[in-house]
């Protein structure tokens, strides 16, 4: 991977370590070092004011000169690849190395400062830089001043280069890791985003076709349901002798018009019906209502538009239920297809038992995780259907509510229908704050429960059934 910027020296070095191996060399030779970036900026220094350079800077003179060589020596650029030995006003000297790293000027390293180990005498000028300068005092602490030979030197010069080698080397490759795991980060937080948008794009493309589906299907429910009344209007008309007498081949022929005619208005209105969920349409319209009454009303209905009277229906009285407030045309729809989804899986002889009861009270399933215990309890006025049928595979279970849904989804299945009556009656029965639940094993037919919440202040009559 290649870099889209370049490295310097505070890039690829810790401070902290890099003090420690200028504090480490200090001790061990006796000589102080400062470390520099390529701007200049000091990276790292491990110096001790030698006594000499103290004394030096007492004097208002001495101090002003200091320092100004030692910003020159920041700004100082050796032009090669060899150290620079440079002397200070008062005759120190300083070594300034270049820091080369793969070629490349990274910074430099002063050291210092030091008097060589051949300097007999120091500048003339110190003397005269200030009157009560003691020579005494000069000569005694230039003598703490360490020397150093220039061989001695160049393998402290050496030593410390491979150090800062080996530093540097690390440096780049953790920061190489590190910056080619960010890009790679980078690159896939864009790539995610570029993804996301699609997504988000698509979704929307398809929220937008949702719905112009859902008006769509509310068009033609519509625009084919006002026909098909008339048809199902003049059909009983006819059926009635309005318009004459008719034969009784003439009769059947009517029969089947009307049969087929309130079948197809059942299928459009379950197609309005979905339509107007989809496009979150839907209006309650509460009332206190007696569940019992709708699931007699349900079964009557079912019974006659299925034409199943080889299937025993057997409606459990129910006595002592509350009322609870309902919308009662959806609660009413909602029963008439769980009855009449039984009895169009159930086969001939078999039997549709309808139950009415209330659940056992039970914390609300909306409480928040850690508040189960201090939610309200609530009770369900429970509508079981159960058939005999050929029951539920367990894989399907999940999916038996969904919209046009079919378990045997084939041209030439057994049963009609467009798979839409149970995903209704989950929709009227979230609406309603309730739900509905199946069981069901395959051989062994289904059992449906629709849930509808009973209110707290209902009055729960004495001797309700569970």
């Amino acid at each position: 991977m290649q870099l889209e910027r370049t490295l310097g020296l505070a890039d690829l070095v810790e401070p902290s370590a890099l003090h420690d191996v200028c504090t480490a060399f200090r001790e061990l030779f006796g000589i102080g070092l400062r470390v520099f970036a390529a701007d200049g900026s000091l990276l790292a220094e491990s110096v001790e004011e030698e006594a000499f350079c103290t004394y030096v800077r007492e004097f208002g003179e001495g101090r002003r000169q200091c320092n100004q060589f030692r910003a020159q020596l920041a700004r100082f650029t050796a032009q090669g690849p060899e150290p620079l030995a440079v002397r200070c006003f008062a005759g120190c000297a300083y070594l300034a190395a270049p820091v080369l790293f793969e070629g490349d000027a990274m910074g430099k390293v002063v050291y210092g400062p030091y008097l060589p180990a051949d300097a007999t005498r120091l500048p003339s000028t110190l003397m005269r830089l200030d009157t009560e300068i003691d020579p005494a005092t000069i000569s005694e602490r230039s003598a703490s001043l360490r020397r150093v030979r220039h061989d001695t030197l160049d393998r402290i010069v050496h030593a410390f280069q491979r150090v800062l080698d080996l530093i540097l080397h690390s440096g780049q490759r953790a920061t190489l890791t590190s910056e080619t795991h960010l890009a790679t980060i980078e690159e896939s937080y864009r790539e995610i985003a570029v993804k996301n948008k699609r997504l988000q794009e698509t979704a929307d493309r398809l929220k937008e076709l949702d719905r112009l589906k859902s008006n769509f299907l509310a068009t033609v429910s519509h625009e084919l349901r006002t026909p098909l009344t008339s048809i199902i209007g003049y059909s009983e008309m006819l059926a009635q002798g309005l318009a004459g007498p008719l034969a009784e081949e003439q009769r059947k022929f009517i029969g089947t018009i009307l049969e087929k005619g309130e079948h197809l208005l059942r299928l459009i209105s379950a197609v309005l019906d979905i339509s107007t969920l989809d496009a979150r349409r839907l209006e309650l319209r509460r009332e206190p209502t007696d569940v019992a009454g709708l699931c007699a009303r349900a079964v009557e209905k079912a019974v006659a538009q299925s034409g199943r009277r080889d299937v025993r229906l057997d409606m459990r009285p129910a006595p002592a239920l509350p009322l609870v407030p309902v919308d009662p045309d959806l609660i009413e729809k909602a029963l008439l297809h769980l009855v009449d989804n039984a009895l169009k899986f159930s086969p001939p002889g078999g039997a549709v038992a309808i139950e009415l009861g209330l659940t056992e009270p039970r914390a609300d399933g909306e409480a928040s995780i850690g508040f189960v215990l201090l939610a309200p309890l609530r009770r369900f006025l429970r509508v079981t259907v159960r058939d005999a049928g050929p029951g539920i595979p367990q894989n399907s279970l999940d999916r038996i509510f969904d919209a046009f849904f079919q378990e045997d989804g084939s041209a030439t299945r057994s049963h009609g229908g467009l798979g839409l009556g149970l995903a209704l009656v989950r929709q009227f029965a979230e609406a309603h704050g309730g739900s509905v639940e199946v069981e069901s094993e395959p051989g062994k037919g289904s059992a449906f429960h629709l849930l509808l919440p009973v209110p707290p202040s209902a009055v729960i009559p004495t001797g309700a059934p569970p």
